[in-house]
């Protein structure tokens, strides 16, 4: 009689069930089901009657990206929720600009993103953490290949001459290569770019004078 009772219980609320849609589904696929139709209708309202609660963020993010209104976001529990949900809405549309709107650790995976998507190491600047901006500083000028992002690298940043002097040949900037701390790479790279260059005038610039000599007896 008792498992009589507990099935026609079942019965009964999925015949009730505020989605019927998603009715005599497991718990998992109930609440994908939820998530699917609140995107496919922009209805914010059917993500309360997810079961799990990470499917209700998962469900109100996807309705606030499917509609482009960060205010479903605010309907997020958490203020990190929040954040990565409208740094979502951002990506989205394509607006760098917009990253300064959000905060905390997303608004910094909000300017990694479009640096590195965009490739431009400027919008790394804009990062708030330093070891993140750093990184997202070398590694954004490699993929670009842009010495002039290196330069922005701190003076502590131990990477940072080799980031200057590998992008500095590669490119035959000699103007990067002055920016190397050290004197024998420094050398060492305005002996490759005057090589590379075929310009002389560029081992008057270097001031270590075993690279400077090699470098006039390869031009000259």
């Amino acid at each position: 009689m008792r498992t009589i009772l507990i099935i026609l219980g079942l019965v009964f609320l999925a015949a009730c069930s505020p989605v019927p849609e998603c009715r005599g589904l497991t718990e998992d696929d109930f609440d994908l089901c939820v998530l699917n139709l609140a995107t496919e209708r922009g209805d914010a309202a059917l993500c309360e009657h997810v079961l799990l609660e990470s499917f209700g963020v998962w469900c109100l993010n996807s309705v606030a990206n499917a509609t482009d209104d960060p205010d479903v976001c605010e309907q997020i529990a958490d203020e990190r929720g929040i954040q990565y949900c409208k740094r979502d809405i951002l990506i989205e549309r394509g607006d760098v600009a917009g990253c300064e709107l959000v905060t905390g650790a997303a608004h910094d995976d909000c300017y990694n993103h479009f640096a590195a998507s965009l490739g431009e190491w400027s919008h790394c600047l804009e990062i708030e953490v330093l070891d993140y901006k750093e990184e997202c500083l070398e590694s954004v000028s490699r993929a670009s290949r842009d010495a002039y992002g290196c330069l922005e690298l701190s003076e502590e940043n131990e990477g940072r001459d080799a980031c200057i002097l590998s992008l500095s040949i590669g490119t035959l900037n000699a103007e990067t290569c002055l920016e190397v701390s050290d004197v024998k790479q420094r050398g060492f790279c305005l002996l490759n770019v005057a090589s590379g260059l075929d310009d002389s005038s560029i081992c008057d610039q270097i001031q270590d004078l075993e690279a400077r000599g090699i470098c006039y007896q390869d031009l000259l």
